[in-house]
């Protein structure tokens, strides 16, 4: 009898140290072979034993008080551990402890669905998984207080499933979840509702991230992503009184897509020394230092991000060459003292389709920075310094951009060191003071741009050097005292092809000249200088010229080929002009401009002038009189000269013009003004070399051209 009860404890004891495999019920009856009374007891017997094959662990609905441990599991490379509960769920209170639960050294645990609690130390963690890969914790809910939720420590491939922090963590360096030196861990789904310190921690390793993870109260960081590149953030959202809601230092190649960032009272989304980052889809919300900062972060790019509230600035690049924003929107901005973007110390750098609205300090700013390019921007602004800012920016280009300035200083302000600057296709409304002011700038270049409402100066070169204008329509405010391009002190200017209009007062002007004649020698031409009010069409320091004819008079002989005529735009907030205006076909080419300002291809030979192109049928009831039916030339192309024939439908002034091949006209014959009827011109060509030859015919509204040829 006494050997057989020796025999079967054996047995029993024998059972109890084989590897486990199989099912475990876990708080059923007392301890036995096949079940444990507590999650503590299961997970001490795992640890002792090892696995021969997948265990599952199903928990009873009960309070487990204590720490519960799971560490160096033989056997769990091979197989699996799921620890879950039964019914409605259990409960780990750590009883004060470090931890509620513990992995270490352990690979393919699932813990799913149960309560963490009763952790109220410092470094204490809810739960905690240490060099333990291919884990998962999933739907649980962490309870009270902690100072970290989620703690993995060199771990591989981990994911942290629709968990939910309900409690506040202790003090400001807490985490909600907190990845170190992980590869691939991943948390998703999960809700931090309690105040935390910082919501996900990501520090060292590679390709860790999120998917779907809301912080409600994050005191310090929302999102904080150190030393880890390759990190994919994907919907994340922090909102709250944070510091950074979105700090990212270190990271490089990490990716932010449709992350909302708000609240922070520094930066509500952070990049810093994390070449090649891509901010996709993000918001940025608040009224702090910056919505977004690039710093040091090269070759980064910003998609379809939207700026909110009135922070300082909006979108902060510094010291991040050749990045790249794409698609983004500044609104409700509502302060004397923001910057919606600015640049700074970043050459390269490319702004697409911008959009911005609200009351600004200035739109974008760009200062110490090469080679920015902005392109499609859109800007509606208040009480602004100025629309584009720049300071030190050497081959800034902008085209197109729409400039709506309410009550603004400037639309456009080049100030100190900056060259080869071109402004090209740039629409300014409104009332600003200025439309574009340019000082000590070099080699400037303004463009195919409409310059309107302003109250003092349509376009102002101070101390510039260099600067040409050409195909821009310069309209100001009727009453003003202002001029279409004012000139302090600026040298080499050329002005080819613009619409200057006057319609102010009597001291009101197209040019106004304060200081040397700056415009080089035949560099104001093919202009028309239109005086609509009581003004002159120039002003050289106190004297007024009325008359173009007075300003021709001037021993420059400026504007010898330009015309003094109403432009006859569209409407008075329109500035496209209509097909009777005198500036179709009057303009010279320039090399270069071949577009318009709407992107339409200017006449190779005789472009109009103004920042508009005449296209046919663009404006209603303007149909253009067929070549055909207007214009004939007669005679062999052998002959020294050729019979221009022309059939006027009423008396109309007459102007032909001959071109060469590379557009330069070599002939201007104006007849004067004629009946209706059919008429011949006879033209003599001998003084011109063989080649290719375009005729141009103006009579009143009507144009024709014809190719002629000289053998």
């Amino acid at each position: 009898m006494k050997s057989a009860i020796l025999a079967a404890a054996f047995l029993a004891s024998a059972a109890t140290a084989q590897p486990m495999s199989g099912v475990y019920p876990v708080g059923r009856g007392g301890p036995g072979v096949d079940s444990f009374p507590t999650i503590q007891a299961a997970a001490a017997a795992l640890s002792s034993r090892g696995l021969a094959g997948d265990v599952d662990f199903p928990i009873q609905q009960f309070v487990y008080t204590g720490p519960v441990t799971l560490r160096n599991v033989a056997g769990s490379d091979r197989f699996r551990t799921r620890f879950y509960p039964e019914g409605l769920g259990a409960i780990v209170d750590a009883g004060g402890a470090g931890h509620g639960f513990a992995v270490e050294n352990t690979a393919n645990v699932t813990v799913r669905g149960l309560r963490f609690r009763g952790c109220r130390d410092s470094g204490s963690a809810f739960v905690r998984f240490t060099a333990s890969d291919q884990c998962t914790l999933r739907s649980c809910r962490l309870e009270d207080s902690a100072q970290f939720g989620v703690q993995v420590i060199r771990s591989a491939c981990f994911v942290a499933e629709s968990l939910r922090l309900e409690g506040d963590l202790l003090g400001p360096a807490s985490r909600g979840i907190d990845f170190q030196d992980c590869m691939c861990a991943f948390a998703t789904r999960c809700s931090m509702l309690g105040r935390v310190g910082n919501g996900l921690w990501i520090e060292g390793g590679s390709g860790n991230g999120n998917y779907r993870v809301t912080v409600v109260n994050p005191t310090n960081h929302g999102l904080h992503v150190e030393n880890s590149p390759m990190a994919r953030i994907h919907n994340f959202v922090s909102r709250g009184s944070s510091q950074y809601a979105g700090y990212v230092v270190n990271s490089p190649f990490s990716m932010f897509d449709s992350c909302v960032f708000a609240g922070a009272a520094r930066t509500c989304a952070h990049f810093e020394s994390s070449e090649s980052t891509m901010f996709d889809m993000g918001m940025g919300i608040g009224d702090g230092e910056r919505a977004v900062a690039v710093i040091n972060s090269p070759y980064s790019e910003v998609m379809k991000l939207s700026v909110m509230g009135s922070p300082a600035v909006g979108l902060y690049i510094k010291g991040s060459p050749e990045c790249h924003a794409e698609s983004t929107q500044y609104a409700g901005f509502f302060s004397d003292t923001c910057v919606g973007v600015l640049v700074d110390s970043s050459d390269c750098t490319m702004f697409t389709y911008l959009q911005m609205y609200g009351r600004v300090q200035r739109g974008i700013s760009i200062r110490k920075s090469t080679d920015v390019k902005v392109r499609h921007a859109r800007m509606k602004l208040t009480a602004a310094e100025a629309g584009l800012h720049l300071e030190a920016a050497p081959r800034f280009a902008v085209q197109p951009c729409s400039l709506m300035m309410t009550g603004a200083g400037a639309a456009v302000l080049v100030a100190d060191s900056s060259e080869d600057d071109s402004f090209q296709r740039v629409t300014i409304i409104d009332t600003p003071r200025t439309g574009i002011v340019a000082r000590g700038a070099r080699r400037m270049v303004v463009a195919n741009s409409f310059v309107t409402g302003w109250t003092d100066a349509g376009i102002r070169l101070d101390g510039t050097r260099t600067t040409g204008l050409y195909y821009n329509t310069v309209v100001g405010l009727p009453l003003g005292t202002g001029a279409a391009v004012h000139l302090q002190g600026a040298t080499d200017v050329q002005a080819i092809d613009n619409i200057l209009v006057s319609r102010g007062g009597d001291s009101s002007a197209c040019y106004r000249i304060t200081g040397a004649w700056p415009l080089r020698a035949g560099g104001s031409d093919y202009n028309d200088l239109y005086v609509a009010g009581s003004g002159a069409t120039g002003r050289v320091n106190d004297t007024l010229y009325r008359t173009l004819a007075d300003w021709r008079a001037l021993p420059w002989n400026p504007d010898l080929s330009s015309i003094a005529a109403d432009p006859m735009f569209a409407a008075d907030t329109d500035f496209h002009i209509l097909t009777n205006s005198p500036c179709r076909d009057s303009g010279t080419p320039v090399p270069g401009f071949e577009f318009d300002i709407d992107a339409d291809e200017r006449d190779p030979v005789s472009p109009d002038i103004g920042a508009d192109e005449f296209q046919p049928g663009a404006v209603a009831g303007n149909n253009p009189v067929p070549a055909s039916a207007f214009l004939r030339i007669a005679g062999s192309v052998a002959d020294a000269g050729a019979r221009v024939q022309y059939t006027l439908p009423a008396a109309a002034d007459v102007e032909l013009r001959l071109f060469d091949a590379t557009g330069r006209s070599v002939l201007l014959f104006r007849p004067g003004r004629q009946e209706a009827g059919r008429h011949d011109l006879d033209l003599q060509l001998d003084h011109l070399a063989p080649g290719a030859y375009l005729l141009r015919l103006r009579a009143g509204n009507q144009r024709a051209g014809a190719k002629l040829v000289r053998q």
